[in-house]
């Protein structure tokens, strides 16, 4: 979950620049939480309140300190690393993509914090001591604290769509978000209705949920069918965890039992453990082998089972009878599997499923004959004396010809053979060995025959049994009883197998398909995200493969150029030359970037993929005359005010303008300056584009008329406000006053338009139209004509603007 959240905020960061330490935090976290749950499951303290926890391994103590190590370098490496981790000054703004998807990140990490502190508290018993009980059920714990949780979610996964990334229109976003709202209100009235999940709030509000955020990314993805490609994985993903919350909710909401128990009672000792919802006498059936029962429209039979170590597979057999004709309309058969782990509870049972289009069956084994999981015999094989698995024997003294009974038949003691032999066992002048020649016939009158040995030797008696394994039988030719004139046998025989039996659950799942449609849609839209970003990437790559390997700029220097050159040479480009009219400018820049200097434009470098001539406006003329009109790269200025066109002269021009102050003696953070990027072809544009997006994520596409828009927006904005601030400055000074009185308000101002639009942040005299006090100001600069004539102007364009 905390992996999820990363994602998502490493995604707001590549496209606004927030979240970077977040990112990193949730990152390093995910993995020191999957070490944890390697010792949640291995070091066995689990082992009583989860199946899913592997019996200990005496590891406890290494996986404890594993996992003090990584935490340990995870903050390690965050405290080392702090300052060199971006951070935003400002805030994100409400109306952005990148700020809720950091609230559904905060949410994914709160819901992953509730799971581990559930899960980890046979972990805190075992550190501090505490008795603290895990929950009696701890399936609706977790459900009613995650599925609160998933509403969030699945109503951040619909809404955020809606968004921008920076900032968004608030009159489209509520205009996308209502329509999909309205039309989700109806689709899940009808679809709570028909799945009849009206009894619980929470299933109301997950259904809700779960359709608005289907809906509102279908609308998504029809927006990107027409032309919004980059959206299509997102939306194609959400929707995939839109049905599969869908399918998970309506799957667990309505699920049936289909193996009722009429009698409620199940003949297996101990069996229908207190809290456990799968044994259940009432919701489970007993099962003998080849013997069938009626399970609803189910003709069921236990017809075997198959062992695969250390799983035993039972087979039962599904038969849908035709009433009338008593024919087998449907048949299948399923083959769930269960293990004997006395560490983990008992028999632990994995289910097999029927997979229908509107429901599957679900088939979980709950108990079985003992003997199918009899634990293998802990007696080492050369003590085992081959007897282990038959009853205790019959003794017999009995003649040449006598008859006798064993449980499937008779057998006959035929004579003794005197010439009988063992292999291996040499014999001396005095050994005696005889052989009972013995006739078993069984009742199906087959018959077998058995010769047991009797050895005495070196004056010691000694018996070689004789098997008949296909009877189960051992015979053993024990004594010689002269006195009694009798032959002492011993009949070894194997007990009568049980019945073989199983008790079994079985569940329908309605609409479970919604769940397995999600999962492989939310995986195929994961995959269209992962190839649109290889894809974006090697469009980069090609569109700048020369700026990793060496793609060279030729630069004509002015007040920008220092800062352009630093940036592209510390992002791995070749920085060609540096042209100043004063050669000792060129030589101090290009010492810098490891560029050759000139003060000649006609030693200009003619091979450079890029020329950017960032010098004044009225420069730009005299340096575009001076330059050879033959040039194959692409040639730029960097002017908000001068048109594109002046450069037509050349194969390949363009414009990259950033709308910011800049002084070469003062550090540019290129990352959060915005570049308008002009050029004379679509191929050019992208190629600027991508080349300036390495240095300034913030680029942007404009034309000749936006960008002058933009400069004059920018003059305003920047060059008459502080005009602006040197009159305020004049006035104070005039009546000995600070100017440090005014810069609370200044930076109060600036403050206010990072979060807000000018319009309505406006206060004063002037927007509350307040004339006695206009025309006290007026009064106080009637000294200063030219102030006074700038506060009028000032002040008639504030009240026309707000006093319509």
């Amino acid at each position: 979950m905390t992996l999820i959240a990363a994602v998502h905020v490493i995604l707001a960061y590549n496209h606004s620049g927030h979240g970077y330490f977040t990112a990193t935090l949730l990152s390093l976290i995910s993995f020191v939480l999957v070490i944890y749950a390697s010792y949640l499951t291995r070091s066995g303290i689990l082992g009583e309140t989860s199946v899913h926890s592997f019996t200990s391994l005496g590891m406890s103590g290494q996986l404890i300190a594993f996992n003090l190590v990584f935490l340990l370098i995870m903050i390690g490496l965050l405290v080392w690393r702090r300052k060199e981790l971006p951070r935003t000054p400002k805030e994100e703004e409400i109306y952005s993509r990148e700020f809720w998807l950091f609230i559904g990140a905060l949410v994914l990490t709160v819901a992953c914090v509730q799971m581990i502190a559930t899960t980890s508290i046979p972990v805190f018993n075992a550190l501090f001591g505490t008795k603290v009980a895990p929950p009696i059920d701890p399936i609706a714990h977790y459900n009613k604290w995650q599925g609160a949780f998933a509403v969030v979610v699945l109503l951040l996964t619909a809404v955020t769509q809606f968004l921008k990334y920076k900032r968004t229109d608030a009159s489209k976003f509520w205009a996308s978000t209502l329509a999909s709202l309205i039309v989700s209100i109806f689709l899940a009235a009808g679809a709570i209705y028909v799945t009849k999940t009206y009894t619980n709030v929470m299933y109301i509000l997950l259904m809700f949920t779960g359709i608005f955020c289907v809906v509102a990314n279908v609308r998504i993805l029809g927006d990107a069918i027409k032309g919004k490609w980059k959206l299509t994985g997102s939306a194609v993903s959400h929707i995939g965890f839109g049905f599969l919350v869908l399918g998970a909710l309506v799957a667990a909401a309505t699920n049936e039992v289909i193996s009722i128990n009429q009698s409620g009672y199940i003949g297996v000792k101990n069996f229908g453990k207190e809290g456990d919802k799968f044994t259940d006498p009432g919701e489970n059936l007993f099962l003998t082998e080849g013997e069938p029962i009626q399970m609803g429209e189910y003709r069921i039979t236990y017809i075997g089972d198959s062992v695969a170590a250390p799983n035993v597979f039972y087979h039962i057999k599904y038969e849908k009878i035709d009433e009338e004709t008593g024919k087998v309309k449907e048949s299948f058969v399923l083959s769930p599997f269960a293990q004997n782990n006395p560490e983990m509870g008992g028999l632990i049972g994995t289910p097999d499923t029927r997979h229908y289009l509107t429901h599957d069956i679900y088939t979980l084994i709950t108990a079985a004959a003992a003997d199918s999981h009899a634990p293998l015999s802990k007696v080492n094989a050369d003590e085992q004396t081959g007897f282990e698995d038959y009853e205790e024997p019959a003794t017999f003294l009995v003649n040449i010809g006598d008859t006798l009974r064993y449980r499937n038949g008779i057998f006959v003691i035929e004579g003794v053979n005197k010439s009988a032999k063992l292999q291996n066992i040499p014999l001396k002048e005095n050994d005696v060995i005889l052989g009972l020649k013995i006739k078993v016939i069984a009742a199906d009158q087959k018959e077998y025959h058995a010769e047991p040995i009797f050895l005495l030797k070196d004056g010691h008696a000694y018996d070689f049994n004789k098997d008949v394994e296909e009877q189960g039988l051992k015979f053993r030719f024990t004594n010689i009883l002269p006195e009694k004139d009798k032959l002492e046998i011993m009949l070894y025989q194997k007990p009568l197998p049980e019945k073989k039996w199983i008790v079994f659950k079985a569940i329908k799942f309605p609409y479970i398909n919604f769940f397995w449609a999600g999962t492989v849609i939310m995986t195929i839209g994961f995959i269209m995200a992962i190839i649109r970003r290889i894809q974006e990437n090697k469009s980069k790559a090609n569109d700048i493969r020369n700026v990793r390997n060496g793609n060279r700029f030729q630069l004509v220097s002015g007040n920008i150029a220092s800062h352009l050159a630093k940036a592209f040479h510390a992002n791995g480009n070749i920085i060609r030359q540096i042209y100043s009219r004063t050669l000792a400018h060129a030589q101090t820049l290009a010492r810098d970037v490891n560029a050759a200097p000139t003060d000649s434009l006609k030693h200009l470098v003619p091979d450079a993929d890029l020329y950017i001539i960032a010098v004044a406006d009225d420069a730009i003329p005299s340096v575009i005359r001076q330059l050879p009109k033959t040039l194959k790269g692409i040639v730029v200025h960097t002017s908000g005010a001068t048109s594109l066109d002046i450069l037509q002269e050349f194969q390949h021009f363009g414009v990259i303008y950033p709308p910011q102050s800049i002084n070469k003696h003062i550090d540019t953070d290129f990352s959060k300056i915005p570049f308008g990027v002009e050029a004379n072809t679509e191929e050019n544009l992208r190629l600027l584009f991508n080349t300036l997006k390495s240095i300034a994520p913030k680029t942007f596409a404009c034309n000749s008329q936006q960008r002058l828009a933009l400069h004059v927006a920018a003059v305003i904005a920047n060059n008459f406000s502080n005009a602006l601030f040197q009159m305020a400055y004049d006035i104070l000074q005039h009546e000995q006053l600070d100017f440090e009185l005014l810069k609370p308000i200044i930076l109060e101002t600036a403050n206010k338009v990072q979060y807000h639009p000018p319009y309505e942040t406006q206060t004063g005299p002037a927007r509350r139209g307040d004339y006695k006090v206009i025309d006290k100001h007026l009064e106080f600069l009637s000294q200063q004509p030219e102030e006074r004539k700038i506060y009028q102007l000032l002040t008639d364009f504030i009240i026309k603007r707000y006093q319509k």
